[in-house]
């Protein structure tokens, strides 16, 4: 929703970055770093409340590496749909266990079936968004299809959106 507006602001902070990275670490590697980064997040939220500061960094650590791998592939003319694919996919991975993780964090061992139905319920809230994400995206390839078909007025297009559709 923000991305495109906010992206001349991310890209500006990051892009003085891009020159110190090695050429030998790619966007992918730090799409996975942030992955990671998010994942050990969540886990430390819900082993308990007292990793929360450190679960901070790991958070501010994830945020900062999803800015910096779509700012060093467009620096490097190297942004593709699938690593775009893949920061977003990662992303709603690591949204989608948050909650759970909170839930698993909150519960205790005082919290008692409670906590397990809120677990449960975190977990299909995830899947939900996982399932969703993926929904989304290949609407929004279909589409970027139709407008190439639009634009190239050519076979290629509609192969493309029969391939992306079937």
């Amino acid at each position: 929703m923000f991305d495109l507006p906010l992206r001349p602001l991310k890209d500006h902070l990051f892009h003085p970055l891009c020159p110190h990275i090695p050429p030998s670490i790619k966007p992918h590697h730090i799409t996975l770093l942030a992955f990671t980064s998010g994942l050990l997040s969540t886990l430390l939220i819900a082993l308990s409340h007292n990793n929360t500061p450190l679960a901070l960094l790991f958070w501010a650590l994830n945020r900062a590496l999803d800015c910096l791998d779509g700012t060093l592939a467009r620096h490097r003319g190297t942004a593709s749909d699938l690593g775009g694919f893949l920061d977003l996919w990662c992303d709603f991975i690591v949204y989608s266990i948050l909650p759970i993780a909170v839930a698993a964090g909150a519960g205790g061992a005082e919290a008692g079936a409670e906590a397990g139905v809120w677990i449960a319920v975190a977990v299909l809230e995830a899947s939900f968004h996982v399932n969703n994400f993926v929904l989304f995206y290949v609407a929004a390839l279909v589409e970027k299809a139709g407008k190439e078909e639009e634009g190239a007025k050519g076979e290629t297009g509609n192969r493309r959106r029969e391939e992306l559709t079937s």
